[in-house]
């Protein structure tokens, strides 16, 4: 058994297939994560990347459990190290096709009010002065994003590499639906190196191809990543990890370092040294 900092436990059943299980805390988590996973498979069939097949769902001693389809294939780690530019552009090009799909299936709404009940809900002794920041900030401002499909927690982590064909997995149920969070998650990863550091990752290939992604992602989106909406996703999606990075000295670390990293904590900063 395999658990992780989500709460969650991975099981094998068979050669076939795989368990996911919640803890008593997390089935509500759990049963979005298995909606969002359905849906994926439901709208976007045509797209490279898959998603394993969910088999079965159901309850063992009041927890919250399903299982899929068991995908023989490596992590980001291993593929990165031995893949070469056109297996990159293949991998980029399909990730593309995802984004670009979910982006257009939009519509736009001021999610100012639910970001600001999210802020509100996370407490940091290091941070709280710059999430009282953001939240001053943003109480007089709307804050218009497109709301529609999006994988809410899409990390390299969570993304599994089986040749030339990839698998969403670990989908995550975000309180505003938007395609933002996607773009938020990548940068963590191929940007602020949040999974390297994460896993003590310094090879140097790795580090290539990953920076190769990243500029390559940027460059097609710099419109979005230069936006002052995504300033805010992007903020927010480091800040949720503190309640995990509370539990780990080691976490509490490596976030640090990139919250202040934000284009937001640099405004923050320059605020209060006046």
């Amino acid at each position: 058994m395999i658990n992780g900092i989500s709460g969650c436990s991975i099981q094998i059943v068979d050669t076939s297939t795989i368990r996911k299980l919640a803890s008593e805390d997390n089935n509500f988590r759990l049963i979005k994560q298995i909606r969002k996973q359905l849906t994926y498979n439901e709208k976007y069939p045509r797209l490279n990347i898959k998603t394993p097949i969910i088999k079965k769902v159901g309850r063992l001693d009041r927890l919250t459990y399903f299982d899929m389809e068991y995908i023989p294939s490596s992590g980001y780690d291993t593929y990165f190290l031995k893949a070469n530019k056109k297996e990159l552009d293949l991998f980029y090009n399909d990730l593309s096709s995802y984004l670009r799909i979910t982006s257009n299936q939009i519509k736009h709404k001021n999610c100012r009010d639910e970001y600001l009940t999210k802020l509100n809900s996370i407490h940091s002794n290091t941070h709280q002065k710059f999430i009282d920041f953001i939240q001053r900030d943003l109480e007089s401002n709307d804050l218009i994003l497109p709301i529609g499909f999006c994988h809410g927690d899409l990390t390299l982590s969570n993304i599994l590499f089986e040749c030339n064909q990839y698998y969403f997995i670990d989908f995550l149920d975000s309180h505003i639906e938007t395609p933002y969070y996607d773009y938020a998650k990548l940068k963590q990863d191929l940007y602020y190196g949040w999974s390297q550091n994460l896993n003590s990752i310094t090879n140097i290939k790795i580090s290539q191809s990953i920076r190769y992604i990243w500029d390559k992602l940027y460059k097609d989106n710099h419109h979005i990543y230069a936006s002052s909406e995504f300033q805010y996703v992007d903020a927010l999606t480091l800040l949720r990890i503190i309640p995990y990075a509370d539990k780990d000295y080691r976490i509490t670390a490596i976030l640090n370092n990139m919250i202040k990293g934000l284009s937001l904590y640099e405004k923050f900063i320059a605020t209060h040294s006046r």
